[in-house]
């Protein structure tokens, strides 16, 4: 799994930036769990923790999620407008 562009998917009126395959593949495990944890994805994407730290900081700038220690979880409802907007 890279970190291939999902080039069908902009996410945040301002930023309009766009997130790699991997980060919407976490934002879908942080949805259907309520929380993600950096080791457990590091060991799911085969990628190094300071990868996936990296992504969740991208995704918790963009507030798609709230970083807490160890991982992150879901962010607010807006948040999720456009990541469902993404998945339609």
């Amino acid at each position: 799994m890279g970190n291939k562009l999902n080039q069908s998917c902009f996410v945040g009126s301002e930023t309009m930036s766009l997130i790699s395959e991997r980060q919407t593949e976490i934002l879908a495990v942080a949805r259907n769990e309520g929380r993600v944890l950096v080791e457990k994805l590091s060991v799911k994407f085969d990628v190094s923790p300071q990868t996936i730290r990296k992504d969740l900081n991208e995704l918790c700038d963009k507030q798609l999620l709230r970083r807490v220690h160890g991982g992150a979880i879901v962010g607010s409802s807006y948040s999720w407008l456009w990541y469902r907007k993404c998945q339609l």
